[in-house]
């Protein structure tokens, strides 16, 4: 059966072979649950069928009249959209990331930014002196730009 939330589909929509292969995927993922590496892999393999089947079968597939095209937009329109492989934002690992750095910090009444780090050396390193440029904001040495742009 189908998780609800894994397949945003009901088995009268579509046909028998799709369902299959969409259970084989859930049940994939189950195997692999708790394992971020195995999941990524899995997520990969899909996306990278998705990328396949969307650059070779459904491209040589596409309408070549305008009713078939319209049937085609409006099909989308009508079902749900187009189908896109959403990846996660970068926030979503930060926010991983500030749960282990919370749950790594001793107790004190300290803000976190205050706390001493005691992992690393108090070593001084020598201040590294930057290329003067008389282009303001570029960030780029004159060298780097065309003549025109030097004036």
């Amino acid at each position: 059966m189908i998780d609800e939330d894994l397949a945003p589909f009901s088995s009268d929509d579509v046909s028998d072979d799709l369902v299959a292969l969409a259970e084989a995927a859930q049940t994939a993922a189950q195997a692999r649950q708790g394992d971020c590496f195995q999941l990524l892999e899995l997520l990969r393999v899909l996306e990278s069928l998705h990328h396949s089947i969307r650059e070779t079968l459904f491209r040589d597939a596409l309408p070549d009249n305008r009713q078939r095209l319209y049937q085609l937009l409006r099909d989308i329109e009508i079902n749900g959209g187009w189908p896109y492989i959403k990846r996660m934002k970068l926030t979503t690992f930060l926010a991983a990331l500030d749960n282990i750095v919370d749950a790594d910090l001793p107790n004190t009444d300290l803000p976190k930014n205050d706390l001493p780090n005691t992992d690393l050396p108090n070593t001084d390193l020598p201040s590294v002196d930057l290329p003067n440029t008389d282009l303001p904001n570029t960030g780029l040495p004159n060298t780097d730009l065309p003549d025109a742009t030097r004036e």
